[in-house]
């Protein structure tokens, strides 16, 4: 039998097995130097310890934040309590999540003050007009729409020796749902291999090529699928039932300041090279760390990020 029965903070234990305590110490020094962990850094994954990731993390914030109050663009309170309602707004069960995992209302709005100064630093110096604005979405009718969403029946065989058999009952005038309940091997098939409502964008490129080459209510020509792990080569052949008319999504205020923001950070990321700056800021930072070990170990971290974020020189 295992009990949980602490949390972060409790100096007794946080879980009991069998019998046997296992101390809050135990745990997060366990935690701190669990093996087998990766993060990325400069694009690569580098095998590094929770303790020193989460160390890294933080001293990072630190610096954008600090770096953001130099640069004199640092957030408000009253821009990050704008920017924290926007997100409840969109999100209303945020908090209560926040709070089942541990979190509180501090530590929301202080993700929302380090992401605000991402944002300011990235974009200083850029401007977007409406005008502009209003030019990205007539320019872009497929990038404002809504999402496409089509209705398909599909029949998938195990191999090329049972295609014949739907072929043949196809040809002779059965009902596709008919014969996918009779010879499809996909769990659909209970359905009369029905899908509903399936987003097309999400659609495998193959099913999306297939559909685009027939008209709604025709059927596709076998499209090959993934080899299985048996050998064995499955094949999918779709009916077209239906699609939704994609519909333009109206320009108003929220979709308005939504192109804004992605323009002026597309613009902002050609113009301002932030993880340089915060990379330089680090290297001159007086950072002082209690744990020796975690100190050591932090600066050939920030030595391993930078060489793989340096490209490497040519062959002479």
């Amino acid at each position: 039998a295992v009990a949980f029965v602490g949390a972060q903070g409790d100096t007794k234990s946080v879980a009991v097995v069998n019998g046997q305590a296992i101390s809050s110490a135990e745990y997060y020094h366990r935690m701190e130097h669990l093996n087998g962990v990766y993060a990325a850094y400069a694009e690569r994954l580098v095998e590094v310890v929770p303790g020193l990731v989460t160390l890294d993390r933080l001293i990072t914030e630190r610096v954008t934040l600090q770096l953001a109050q130099d640069h004199s663009i640092a957030p408000t309170q009253a821009e990050i309590d704008t920017a924290y309602a926007s997100r409840l707004a969109s999100n209303p069960t945020m908090e209560k999540d926040a709070l089942a995992e541990g979190l509180t209302t501090a530590d929301l709005k202080y993700q929302v003050a380090v992401d605000l100064s991402r944002f300011k630093l990235l974009t200083e110096g850029t401007l977007v007009t409406d005008q502009e604005v209003k030019e990205n979405y007539s320019l872009h009718p497929d990038r404002y729409a809504a999402a496409k969403l089509v209705d398909l029946r599909v029949i998938i065989v195990a191999g090329d020796g049972d295609k014949a058999a739907v072929d043949a009952d196809l040809a002779a005038g059965k009902e596709f749902g008919s014969v996918a309940a009779a010879r499809s091997v996909d769990v659909t098939r209970l359905r009369g291999g029905l899908i509903l409502g399936t987003l097309f964008d999400s659609l495998d490129q193959t099913i999306r090529d297939a559909l685009n080459t027939v008209k709604i209510g025709h059927v596709t020509e076998w499209i090959p699928l993934q080899t299985q792990a048996d050998g064995s080569k499955p094949s999918e052949k779709i009916l077209f039932v239906g699609a939704t008319n994609r519909e333009a999504i109206k320009l108003d205020p929220p979709l308005r300041e939504a192109i804004r923001r992605q323009m002026m950070m597309e613009r902002g990321s050609i113009k301002n090279n932030v993880a340089k700056e915060v990379s330089d800021m680090l290297a001159k930072a007086k950072v002082e760390i209690g744990d020796p070990v975690f100190a050591k170990a932090w600066q050939d971290l920030r030595a391993k990020a930078i060489s793989n974020a340096t490209p490497a020189k040519p062959a002479e």
